[in-house]
């Protein structure tokens, strides 16, 4: 059998999701990362509390642990004017990209986003050049 075969060394790395402090506890015993899902700041601060809690009751670093979340994302073309609450990752290339920095600033580092509003192809082209074009040059401008 020419392979690849079913034991890898290094094996792909399993990250473990969930937002709960049973998810953590696995993701910290079982896993090799966690993988959160993005839903507000203050949201994702009790979950790295949460996480570093546990990680302390486990005796387990968090160095070299990754942390990469999903976040629900719809890049509008232009901004939001009804009267609510806007959402995280929604809005403007702006607004994302404000975000996402906001996000960096916590520590997280990898954010997958998922167009849920891209019903068409066309529209999760647009929301997937959008990010291409203006939010990705703006966070590496950060990064410098």
């Amino acid at each position: 059998y020419p392979g690849p075969r079913p034991i890898q060394v290094p094996r792909p790395p399993i990250l473990v999701g969930g937002a709960t402090r049973a998810a953590m506890r696995r993701a910290l015993r079982y896993g090799d990362g966690y993988f959160p899902i993005v839903s507000s700041i203050e949201n994702m601060k009790q979950q790295f509390t949460m996480l570093e809690e546990e990680a302390e009751r486990q005796a387990r670093s968090l160095d070299g642990f990754p942390i990469l979340a999903l976040g629900w994302s719809n890049i509008l073309s232009a901004p939001d004017t009804m009267d609510r609450d806007r959402e995280m990752l929604t809005g403007t290339t702006v607004q994302v990209a404000e975000d996402l920095l906001r996000l960096q600033e916590l520590g997280l580092r990898h954010v997958g986003l998922f167009f849920r509003q891209a019903s068409t192809e066309d529209e999760f082209r647009r929301q997937m050049l959008a990010a291409a074009k203006e939010i990705i040059p703006t966070l590496a401008r950060s990064a410098q």
